[in-house]
């Protein structure tokens, strides 16, 4: 194969559009990463031609730190090429399956989030962001790729003909995989994929075929991170939420998150106005926690609940108020304790955390409230209101609602 300007030197990937291979360009003696389109889509469907030029005018447009930098796009004797940044680090994929990805997750989603954000700016969705498009640099900065299928946001087109989604099925937003017209928020979708299967080792949706993976995404509950990611689980659940307007509102606020949790995990000292800041308490190992419900929002339980709570409001609000009328031997220990320690430390509130973290603690407590006003205060495993409080507590351990409601739950579940 011969491309006037560049020396191939070895494959460094291939493809169903293309083949990548590490090259010399010999006017400025640099190595490049030489995009070349299969001779068999150039031949069969000018529309793949025309989305490969797109890409490299795409990418031109977008000089960001965290996206790869393109240097010449053409066409030579009916062979399309386009030659990029050479990234050596390789992707993050390998880095996936060879365990390295755990060690940095936040970084990689900020950073991933800073091109998004950039993209999502000068108004481009990527729409195919997996870990095969995410590249380490020699000084290990990444760089988002492949925008073969980016979109302007006012463009139409969903698919690339009738029938097929364009995308990785793995990693698509359920409103892409059901084909419905794309906002920016399916490119975070995207990344809150990335960031499961960074810190899991595998991918939270899988199936034997597109359309299995594809209901999956539209219906499956967000998955639930093991207990030492704990801490991360509500901005996992602000990526994957399946709609896009309950998940975060745009890159930049992902970035926020991500810096509020940095700074939470961050030591600091041990001050009045610093502890709040401290890391999550982890739950013990085989706790059991890892496997809990995910809480949903008050919109989607009432629909649920309501027949439920018809059936059920005379056996549910007698348990209630028994809840909330302590039993001598709690109002004793209230009365002997110091009084800060229901109250948190030095009286500190919920909305001292930050705010993704205290949003999910107020959508435990009103799941919490549903599952005590149905009777369902222990059991069954997985969806009661005991788990549920226990949940905010490793969320937000001087919770005052949570404490007191645990003090009266554990003395009703230890009588039933």
């Amino acid at each position: 194969m011969n491309i006037p300007g560049y020396t191939i030197t070895s494959v460094l990937g291939e493809g169903g559009m293309a083949t990548v291979y590490l090259a010399e360009q010999l006017s400025l003696n640099r190595e490049v990463a030489l995009k070349i389109m299969s001779p068999r889509l150039v031949a069969t469907d000018s529309d793949f031609c025309a989305r490969f030029l797109n890409e490299g005018r795409i990418i031109a447009k977008l000089r960001h730190r965290h996206i790869v930098t393109i240097y010449d796009i053409g066409c030579a004797e009916d062979t399309y090429f386009m030659a990029m940044e050479y990234c050596p680090g390789g992707t993050l994929k390998e880095r996936i399956a060879d365990g390295r990805a755990r060690a940095r997750p936040l970084q990689i989603v900020r950073q991933m989030a800073e091109a998004l954000g950039y993209a999502h700016d000068h108004g481009f969705i990527h729409r195919d962001v997996k870990p095969g498009n995410i590249l380490f640099r020699d000084d290990d900065t990444l760089a988002l790729s492949d925008f073969g299928i980016a979109k302007t946001v006012d463009a139409k087109t969903r698919v690339t003909q009738e029938g097929w989604v364009i995308g990785t099925p793995e990693y698509m937003s359920p409103e892409q995989a059901g084909g419905k017209e794309l906002t920016q928020s399916a490119d975070l979708y995207s990344l809150g994929i990335v960031m499961y299967e960074m810190l899991v080792g595998h991918k939270p949706f899988q199936g034997p075929d597109a359309l299995a993976i594809a209901m999956q995404h539209m219906t499956a509950p967000i998955p639930r991170l093991p207990a030492e990611y704990l801490s991360l689980q509500h901005v996992l659940d602000g990526l994957l939420a399946k709609t896009p307007a309950e998940r975060f509102a745009s890159a930049d606020d992902l970035i926020r998150e991500i810096d509020a949790v940095d700074r939470a995990r961050a030591p600091l000292p041990d001050t009045d106005a610093t502890r709040f800041l401290g890391p999550v308490p982890q739950p013990a190992a085989g706790s059991g926690h890892e496997r809990l419900f995910a809480p949903t929002g008050r919109r989607r339980l009432l629909p649920i609940l309501a027949g439920v709570l018809l059936l059920t409001a005379a056996a549910g609000w007698a348990v209630f108020d028994r809840l909330s009328a302590p039993s001598d031997a709690v109002q004793n220990a209230q009365h002997s304790a110091p009084p800060d320690t229901l109250d948190g430390i030095d009286g500190r509130a919920t909305n001292d955390l930050p705010p993704r973290v205290a949003q999910r603690v107020a959508r435990l407590l009103e799941t919490a409230e549903m599952h005590v006003a149905v009777n369902r205060l222990c059991a069954p495993v997985g969806s009661n209101a005991r788990e549920a409080y226990e949940l905010v507590i490793e969320l937000d351990p001087n919770n005052r609602q949570a404490l007191n409601a645990l003090q009266r739950l554990d003395a009703q579940c230890a009588a039933e």
